[in-house]
């Protein structure tokens, strides 16, 4: 999984507030459906959160500055 990108820190940052927005919502009590309206909705923002944010700035991470 790893070969393809580390979405874990996208779906950690954004699960929550996306689970916020759900029950606000009142989409659904369910606690099994909620889990898997939030992945369908999380997936996607931590895929693209990976490839336009996260992984660019991490090349930075070795570079000295001075």
């Amino acid at each position: 999984m790893g070969k393809y990108g580390d979405y874990t820190y996208g779906i950690y940052i954004f699960s929550f507030p996306i689970q916020q927005i759900l029950i606000a919502t009142k989409s659904t009590n369910n606690p099994f459906l909620l889990f898997f309206y939030t992945m369908i909705i999380v997936v996607p923002i931590a895929f693209v959160s990976w490839h336009f944010f996260e992984k660019k700035i991490l090349a930075f991470k070795d570079r000295e500055m001075f």
